[in-house]
């Protein structure tokens, strides 16, 4: 039985050294446009699957009304996307 854990190891190394000798300088920022959005125009929810995986949902709140979400008295976000037709008013 071959180890292929330290072939891993020694990569992942390898990577990381070659990693700090690059120059610092925003490869993605050529990319992509990146612009500040106001936060209270997005909620993050995850949800647990099985024992030790989550699923994340981005929400945006496109148009003021209905709400995409509500917030409940014990601090969660309760998401509201099956109570309505969100196409327009809410991004997913």
């Amino acid at each position: 039985m071959r180890r292929t854990y330290l072939r891993s190891l020694i990569l992942t190394g390898t990577m990381a050294i070659i990693a700090s000798l690059l120059p610092r300088t925003h490869a993605a920022q050529g990319l992509f446009d990146s612009q500040p959005v106001p936060k209270d125009r997005f909620v993050v929810l995850a949800r647990p699957v099985g024992r030790s995986n989550w699923t994340l949902l981005v929400l945006e709140q496109l148009k003021p009304q209905p709400r995409c979400w509500s917030k409940r008295p014990d601090g969660l976000l309760d998401p509201s996307l099956n109570r309505f037709d969100f196409t327009g008013i809410c991004s997913r």
